[in-house]
């Protein structure tokens, strides 16, 4: 199960389109929580699929109250999903203006805009239903995460070559071996790839095929130059 920890100040899951979660649509992948007192026993989360809490989550008296100037909740929960075993986890704030998805940390977000998270929420939990797996990239880049990922790619190879640092080969060719696990088998990108770092001159049709493909997964989120 997936918790996600929100007061729900002002009813903005509403505003943000995730009604859903008020309606039980979902209530089999995650569970809402509105409020945990400081005396509530929180050792259930420890079995969590997901942790996906609000960075400002306040603390709530035995009457339901809130308790003003002190995050013992919120900080035992979040010592909770950072033990052993770490357990995949969600900051998200309005306080926050983007993301911190790591590709390298691919089940953490230590922050990320709580208008954001909960716009890619829904599709998220689409493709978690789908697939039977946690991808923290939706969160972060929406449902064509894909396309996201190649654009960031290609701005890195594009920097190296105009930079005219060709020098810089093993580099560039790593960031297009990257390209091409998202993207499939093309052997037209090796192929251009390789033309370009033996003729300079030939570096604008290597990056305008990259970008043809960039376009075609924003319009239709595949490759249609390569099938």
């Amino acid at each position: 199960m997936i918790y996600l920890i929100d007061d729900n100040r002002r009813e903005q899951q509403q505003e943000y389109n995730c009604s859903f979660l008020a309606l039980g649509e979902y209530q089999e992948r995650i569970k809402p929580i509105y409020k945990i007192t400081t005396s509530e026993e929180i050792a259930f989360l420890k079995d969590a699929t997901a942790i996906f809490i609000h960075q400002s989550f306040p603390d709530f008296n035995a009457i339901g109250a809130t308790i003003t100037g002190q995050t013992i909740v919120y900080d035992k929960i979040s010592n909770l999903f950072r033990g052993d075993p770490e357990i995949p986890y969600v900051i998200f704030s309005n306080g926050i203006t983007d993301h911190t998805y790591d590709s390298e940390n691919p089940f953490q977000i230590e922050q990320i805009n709580k208008r954001q998270f909960y716009l890619n929420l829904k599709d998220f939990l689409d493709y978690y239903i789908a697939k039977d797996v946690i991808e923290f990239k939706i969160l972060a880049y929406g449902k064509n995460f894909i396309a996201m990922e190649i654009a960031e790619l290609f701005e890195r190879i594009a920097g190296l070559f105009h930079r005219g640092e060709h020098s810089e080969s093993a580099a560039i060719t790593a960031l297009n071996a990257e390209i091409i696990l998202l993207i499939g088998a093309d052997p037209e990108i090796n192929k251009k790839l390789t033309e370009a770092l033996k003729n300079a001159e030939l570096v604008p049709l290597y990056l305008s095929y990259i970008e043809k493909i960039l376009q075609s997964f924003i319009r239709y989120g595949r490759n249609i130059y390569y099938q």
